[in-house]
């Protein structure tokens, strides 16, 4: 007390300044978020008190940047979003600005062969249910915001002569990666062919047919980042990579079209 009372007015209140300046917690200058928004709770040091982690939960900032890019939030920005939260305003130090980056992984190439994998068993006619592991090339600067996304597959396309494989694959969550393209290269072994099969008797001929005429098939069309698929009906029957002529369910226009798959076709323009 005695110390306080031998201080002029203006030292005390800016030592007790000082004071009170000293006791808040600084948030981090760099964050690392793993959810796709980003609360006040993320740029908080680790030894922060858990009641004003708690309160930090509550202050939206916004969404978070995508995987392998940054986002800047300015000390103005962050003070803004907390004028309604004066309590924690009073608790925290906000830097003039902080950077904050998505928490994410490469996507690991075993994910993506086993997709590829279920492409070719399911999709593009092979009778193996483990086909070998298969060369791909990938952009691996790729990321995702999970360690082992589910993958999904938009279209496929054969190069039939190179043995080669486009795949347009993204993850099945939109918000844990985007869409990326796969190359394979198939082992001419492993690459699907119309069989024919030489009975006995009668010496009769049985073509393993992709697509069917007078059977609905799936069109896709994929075109300056455009994708759509939609339901046509056969007016021929097709093995891999034959074109073929179809028509719209319930219409009448004919369009032509390429066998990609049992089932599937990529519209040709």
């Amino acid at each position: 007390m005695s110390f306080w009372m031998g201080l002029p007015i203006a030292a005390i209140c800016f030592l007790q300044s000082a004071i009170a300046q000293s006791a808040r917690v600084a948030l981090v200058e760099l964050a690392e978020v793993s959810t796709p928004l980003i609360r006040v709770s993320d740029l908080l040091p680790g030894a922060a008190p858990a009641a004003l982690r708690n309160a930090g939960e509550a202050v939206d900032l916004g969404r978070a940047p995508q995987p392998g890019t940054l986002r800047i939030l300015a000390g103005e920005q962050i003070v803004a979003a907390l004028n309604d939260h004066e309590e924690l305003l009073r608790q925290i130090s906000v830097p003039e600005r902080i950077v904050v980056r998505r928490r994410a992984w490469p996507i690991p190439e075993d994910v993506i062969q086993s997709a590829i994998g279920d492409v070719l068993r399911r999709r593009e006619g092979m009778d193996t249910d483990s086909p070998a592991r298969i060369h791909i090339d990938w952009p691996r600067e790729m990321l995702s915001t999970e360690p082992n996304p589910t993958l999904e597959i938009m279209g496929t396309r054969w190069q039939a002569e190179s043995g080669k494989l486009q795949i347009r694959m993204r993850c099945m969550e939109r918000d844990v990666c985007g869409s990326f393209l796969v190359r394979a290269i198939v082992p001419r072994m492993q690459l699907p062919s119309a069989r024919v099969d030489h009975r006995v008797a009668g010496q009769q001929t049985a073509i393993a047919w992709a697509a069917k005429s007078g059977e609905t098939a799936k069109m896709i069309f994929d075109n300056a980042g455009v994708h759509i698929a939609f339901p046509v009906v056969c007016l021929q029957s097709g093995r891999l990579q034959d074109e073929i002529r179809v028509r719209n369910v319930g219409g009448v226009r004919v369009l032509r079209a390429r066998v990609v798959g049992r089932g599937e076709l990529q519209a040709i323009f």
